[in-house]
């Protein structure tokens, strides 16, 4: 009995940490370089990417500037470093706001069509 729990938990564990091969693909733009990144409807029109392993993320950052100059930014990203909360902290020293800052685990994310 303890040697099949002990293969049972084995099997799990390495079932686990197998990589499947796929990563998510994110929409990879900034709006300074491409002004279709803030508006995804012209999806064709914008660079995507393969994140790498350790990239499990999209993240969508929309901000405006002190100027007023709106910002956006969609990227890979670790989740686990929790990418919003540090640039809320960056944004809050330079007096800038955010609009939006979202993270999310599914291929090419459009923020755009939730909000």
């Amino acid at each position: 009995m303890k040697n099949s729990f002990i293969l049972y938990t084995s099997i799990v564990f390495f079932i686990t940490i197998i990589h499947t091969g796929e990563s998510i693909k994110c929409y990879l733009c900034h709006s300074s370089k491409d002004v279709d990144c803030a508006d995804l409807i012209k999806t064709n029109q914008v660079e995507t990417v393969e994140c790498t392993e350790s990239e499990t993320s999209c993240l969508t950052f929309d901000y405006t500037e002190t100027d007023g100059f709106k910002v956006s930014e969609r990227r890979c990203t670790e989740a686990r470093t929790d990418p919003c909360g540090m640039r809320v902290k960056i944004l809050e020293y330079l007096h800038g706001k955010i609009d939006v800052c979202k993270v999310c685990d599914e291929d090419y994310c459009k923020w755009t069509e939730l909000n």
